[in-house]
């Protein structure tokens, strides 16, 4: 079994398991702590905020090239999706005024948000792509247009940017891509 496909696997089962962590976390808010209904919603969206953090980091942590930028990004975007979330709770608690229903949509919506943020924060940049498929052995031809990767097209026109060249032009390529990895 790939890696990638042991993570997607365990990234199935792990987002199961925080159904587990918020109702553990609503049991110690109600039974062990005895506090009160805006308590207890708050307990569990830091609890399972928390654990849903930590565990996305864990299990992804070795597919990701962790740039500077992309480790700031990611703690800005457990803020802005916070803020967000709590704007969209504002708004339903304006409808309904329900704090417990308000607390729910808050967690979920910023769990939701997060997740889609790190999917577009850690998605791999066309240098990165060609530098692994570097390091497998595999020249990459790309476009000298708009450097879409052409490796293994048996046609001279870029499907992205319908740019036409002759093989020669795109071979001329291959050693400004080498340069750009040793750039990277």
């Amino acid at each position: 079994m790939s890696p990638s496909l042991s993570r997607l696997i365990l990234s199935v089962v792990f987002l199961a398991s925080v159904f587990l962590v918020l109702f553990i976390s609503a049991m110690i808010g109600i039974e062990v702590l005895d506090l009160r209904e805006i308590e207890v919603t708050s307990l569990i969206l830091l609890m399972t905020s928390m654990y849903l953090i930590l565990g996305w980091l864990v299990i992804w942590r070795g597919a990701v090239k962790w740039t500077p930028w992309r480790r700031g990004a990611i703690v800005i975007s457990v803020l802005a999706c916070l803020l967000l979330a709590s704007m969209l709770g504002g708004v339903v608690q304006l409808v309904m005024d329900e704090e417990s229903v308000t607390m729910f949509v808050i967690g979920a919506a910023w769990a939701l948000l997060w997740l889609a943020s790190t999917a577009i924060i850690w998605r791999e940049t066309k240098a990165e792509r060609i530098a692994r498929l570097k390091m497998l052995g595999i020249n990459v031809v790309v476009c000298p247009n708009c450097s879409y990767n052409l490796t293994g097209m048996t046609s001279t026109t870029c499907p992205e940017c319908g740019s036409k060249y002759t093989l020669d032009q795109l071979y001329a390529t291959l050693a400004k891509t080498d340069e750009q990895i040793d750039q990277v």
